[in-house]
């Protein structure tokens, strides 16, 4: 169980589709002028190095008919010290298009391994592209967690909204991608220092290519930082793994470190 902004269900999700949408194509962004689809990657497009963020959403959505499953370990459990490590399970698929209406991600969060399936509830992430340029996109993004949740997953419905930018930077002749969110969301930030209780704020996150396995990101609120990687294994172009720290300078008393493994297939609509 995470203690992150993403923390809870849909978190796992959101760091698949995260590192998924950094694979979707090597092109930067563009419109392809015969088809009204967004070719978008987190990826510059000469180099390799592509970026991811970590502990918060990402308003760039997978490509439709991308369907994934990630498994997420954290310890300790909540952040809590002394209660043990514990996973969850998250799996999802996108669908619609966000450059000319909505581009929609439908997820279920099993919340907890242990024991399996006791706890969980379904997600909502949706996205819509403002703007775009030769090397660079934003786009909006809202997401509501916690639907019908069962177990300790009920009665914990959220709801946020966020705004990410994506840009490359030409540095000394090679494109560097950097990846931006800031949003607004319900029980995103804890009161104070091992309260464990959480209220509604502001959070954030930057995540920048390192090289053409490795991406890196802080993100957080007005008082917890989060520290992570992306990583991406050649050869297995479909799994995605995230790496890091909640919490990190153990601010708020929930310091917990989080491994997610996420594994994608693209097209499962056959182009529909």
């Amino acid at each position: 169980m995470r203690n992150a902004v993403a923390a809870g269900a849909f978190g796992a999700v959101f760091t698949t589709i995260s590192a998924l949408s950094a694979v979707a194509g090597d092109a930067p962004p563009e419109i392809a002028p015969d088809k009204p689809t967004l070719a978008l990657s987190t990826k510059g497009a000469d180099s390799g190095l592509f970026a991811t963020l970590f502990g918060v959403p990402s308003a760039i959505a997978a490509p439709s008919g991308t369907a994934f499953a990630a498994v997420n370990y954290t310890d300790p459990r909540g952040g809590v010290a002394g209660s043990g490590g514990d996973g969850d399970l998250s799996f999802g698929v996108s669908f619609g298009n966000p450059v000319t209406g909505i581009g929609v991600t439908a997820g279920v969060d099993i919340t907890g391994l242990d024991p399996l399936g006791d706890a969980g509830s379904f997600s909502l992430q949706a996205s819509r592209l403002l703007g775009i340029t030769e090397n660079s996109a934003t786009f909006l993004g809202a997401s509501y967690s916690g639907l019908l949740g069962w177990g300790a997953g009920a009665d914990q419905e959220k709801a946020s909204v966020y705004l990410t930018h994506f840009r490359t930077f030409d540095l000394g002749g090679s494109p560097v991608p950097v990846l931006g969110t800031i949003g607004y969301g319900q029980n995103v930030r804890y009161t104070g220092y091992n309260t464990g209780v959480m209220e509604n704020g502001l959070f954030w996150g930057a995540g920048v290519g390192v090289s053409s396995f490795l991406s890196a990101s802080l993100s957080g609120t007005d008082n917890q930082l989060n520290a992570g990687v992306g990583i991406r294994i050649p050869g297995l172009e479909r799994v995605s793994i995230s790496a890091g720290y909640y919490d990190v300078t153990d601010n708020v008393g929930r310091r917990q470190a989080s491994v997610t493994v996420g594994y994608g297939i693209s097209d499962i609509f056959g182009g529909f």
